[in-house]
């Protein structure tokens, strides 16, 4: 099932709230909004709580899990084993933690990007070799080499 949540930080503020996009074209502005069931001594209702986000922090998620079982997101930080820069495979399945990458979205799919390289997300075996470490938003001094 396709997951239509997107992840993005409140407005002034520097909290992530997690839950589905809207854009309101007219006063250009994103919202985040996030379902809660309430239990009113009727029935269990939806109520929504909505939270205006920066729109450049807007994340899609990937539909992976890291090791740890974390959601992997596009700007994500991830750390992988080393990858053959000619071949793109994997030389081992040790995780390096000064080997890290940006989760990007190219040509309608997930990749992650190091430098001047860019390979599918899936090549890492869905996430077994991979550790999400962070975000370019919170961290962005964690991407090596920029």
């Amino acid at each position: 099932m396709r997951d239509y949540t997107r992840k993005a930080k409140i407005k002034d503020s520097n909290e992530w709230v997690i839950g589905y996009h809207v854009y309101v074209d007219y006063l250009d502005k994103h919202y985040i909004l996030v379902s809660k069931k309430t239990h009113d001594g009727f029935s269990g209702m939806l109520a929504m709580k909505q939270y205006e986000v920066d729109g450049d922090t807007i994340c899609n998620p990937t539909g992976l899990t890291d090791k740890s079982g974390n959601k992997i997101w596009e700007n994500d930080v991830v750390c992988t084993p080393y990858v053959d820069p000619i071949f793109g495979d994997m030389v081992n399945d040790k995780i390096l933690d000064d080997y890290t990458w940006k989760v990007v979205f190219v040509d309608g799919g997930f990749c992650v990007e190091n430098e001047d390289k860019i390979i599918n997300l899936r090549s890492f075996t869905n996430g077994n070799h991979i550790k999400a470490i962070g975000n370019i938003f919170d961290n962005e001094d964690l991407l090596k080499g920029e």
